[in-house]
């Protein structure tokens, strides 16, 4: 529980996070650009290969662990178990990860050439997606293991767009699911509804 009311009392330093990571426009990681002309195409080629595979890798195995802690059911109004340690820790562990790797690819993506879009748009999508996953795991709504889902799911299957675009699809129309069922109160009394339209609100353009 005092994991929870963490989550809860660093809702509002993660908005200031999130509004940080919007306003960093691309001009403040020219440094990044300056070094990757001085790279050679082989060694980087080299690293991007082993940064998109290490980064894979570990988005698989954190979805790997939050589906066995925090799954094994397949009903759209599954029990919360972001109470249970196991399910927790993975939780957490996953949600921590996804900010860190916000930033990293703040600074890999022009450092190794990665050509993913980094927009203002994309930021604010990515930012919005991580403070409502905040705000759902301060009170323990099923909503933050499914937006945990999308968000590891991008990067584990990067390597693989056509699989990764159709697991989106498929965790999406999971959370519209959960959302109705939500929204009619056939789920869990603990289920908020505004929760579950904001998760599914900011998985939209994920």
């Amino acid at each position: 529980m005092r994991v929870i009311k963490l989550f809860g009392l660093t809702v509002p330093p993660m908005g200031a996070v999130a509004m940080c990571y919007v306003g960093l426009g691309e001009h403040v990681f020219g440094l990044c650009y300056v070094v990757s002309k001085r790279i050679r195409p082989r060694a980087k080629r080299l690293f991007r290969a082993a940064y998109l595979t290490g980064m894979s890798l570990t988005a698989i195995g954190l979805l790997t662990a939050l589906m066995i802690t925090c799954g094994g059911t397949a009903s759209v109004c599954p029990p919360v178990r972001l109470g249970e340690r196991s399910c927790l820790l993975s939780a957490s562990v996953g949600a921590l990860w996804t900010v860190m790797t916000m930033f990293v690819e703040r600074c890999t993506n022009p450092l190794l050439n990665l050509g993913q879009p980094t927009g203002i748009m994309v930021r604010t999508s990515h930012a919005s997606a991580v403070l409502v996953l905040w705000f759902c795991m301060a009170y323990k709504q099923t909503a933050a293991v499914l937006i945990l889902s999308l968000l590891t799911t991008r990067r584990a299957l990067a390597l693989f767009p056509w699989a990764n675009q159709q697991v989106g699809r498929l965790i999406k129309l999971v959370m519209c699911v959960h959302m109705s069922r939500v929204i009619s109160h056939q789920c869990d009394d603990d289920a908020v509804p505004k929760y579950a339209v904001a998760a599914l609100v900011a998985m939209v353009p994920l």
